[in-house]
This record gives structure tokens, C-alpha cells and sequence, in this order.
């Protein structure tokens, strides 16, 4: 891929052209194929995603939802991208429809990439950070995780003074023993 907004499949063990993908209307910054190798997917200076058939180079569906270069894209159980516009979008690849976006980073999210497991993305920005977004859409999945890695624990009285202006711990009682005035 490249400046010319073409993407072109290659074979590996040859290095001959096998088909040529067109539509974007800007250079494509990056590509990736579904875990299946069935699917290729390329983000564009467009602003635009696009899933392509890798079998027979037809264009699948688009994706729009960025406001600046698609920088990054990656393909699994759902589509994910990062932009100059300093989010990460999760599409559903069905649909096209975008479910989830994330921000937090100060910068182009240059690179995106899913755990092996496809539970998390991992992201890289320009704003010299990594971040790492949990994947999960459903409620429950969400709740579930949160209770079983939540930790707790009581604040210790000077840490529950900087809070309240009232003391929230008993003053400690003088002890009088042997030998005390």
C-alpha cells in the first residue's frame, strides 16, 4: 500500500502480483488480514476503513467515523483503528457499525493491535504512551471482571483525615500505669 490509494496483494512465494484493491480516495497507511486470512482490511488517509475480500479484492463495507487519517487497523473478532484524530475505534465487521471508541491519548495513535486472546488492544501514540483498552462490550462481562480483580481496603486514619475535616479515628486514650503522674 502506499500513495497511489492502492493495495496490492502479493504472492509471497512467487513475490507476482496477485490482485490489486482500489477505492480509497487517499494514500493507505495500513493493513492488516483477519485471523482467517479470508479478509484484509486497510485504513486510509481517507479517514475511511475498508474490509476487502482477500479471494476476490471486492470491497466488503466500509467504515466512517474518524475525523483525521486512519493511521492504524487491526482485524479479529472485531475491527479496531487508530487516527491522527487520537482514537481507537472498535467496529462490528458484520455491520460496520461503530461500537466502542476510546480515547484517552494526548496524540495520533499510530499502532493498534489485539492480545492473542482478543480480550484487549494495545495502542501506541504519539504522545509517547502505550495503552492498554479492555475489548469486552457486554455489561455483565464487564462486571464480572471488575469484581473478580477489584481490590479493597480500608484507609488508614491519616489518609481518611485528608478527606474529611471531622477526625474519623478515636483519639488515642492515655494509658496510666505504674510510676505515671
Amino acid at each position: 500500500c502506499g500513495f497511489d490509494n492502492i493495495l496490492i496483494l502479493w504472492d509471497a512465494a512467487t513475490g507476482k502480483e496477485i490482485r490489486r484493491l482500489e477505492g480509497h480516495s487517499d494514500w493507505i497507511q495500513s493493513v492488516a488480514f483477519s485471523p482467517d486470512g479470508k479478509t484484509v482490511l486497510s485504513g486510509s488517509a481517507d479517514n475511511s476503513l475498508i474490509l476487502w475480500d482477500a479471494a476476490s479484492g471486492k470491497r466488503i463495507r466500509q467504515f466512517e467515523g474518524h475525523v483525521a487519517q486512519v493511521l492504524s487497523v487491526a482485524d479479529g473478532r472485531y475491527a479496531v483503528s487508530g487516527s491522527a484524530d487520537s482514537t481507537i475505534i472498535v467496529w462490528d465487521i458484520e455491520s460496520g457499525a461503530e461500537l466502542r471508541r476510546y480515547t484517552g491519548h494526548a496524540d495520533s495513535v499510530r499502532s493498534v493491535t489485539f492480545s492473542p486472546d482478543g480480550q484487549y488492544i494495545l495502542s501506541g501514540s504519539d504522545d509517547a504512551t502505550m495503552r492498554l483498552w479492555r475489548v469486552s462490550l457486554a455489561l455483565d462481562e464487564l462486571i464480572s471482571w471488575v469484581k473478580a480483580n477489584r481490590y479493597i481496603r480500608d484507609l488508614t486514619c491519616a489518609e481518611r483525615e485528608l478527606y474529611d475535616a471531622e477526625p474519623l479515628c478515636p483519639t488515642p486514650t492515655p494509658v496510666f500505669g505504674p510510676g505515671s503522674v
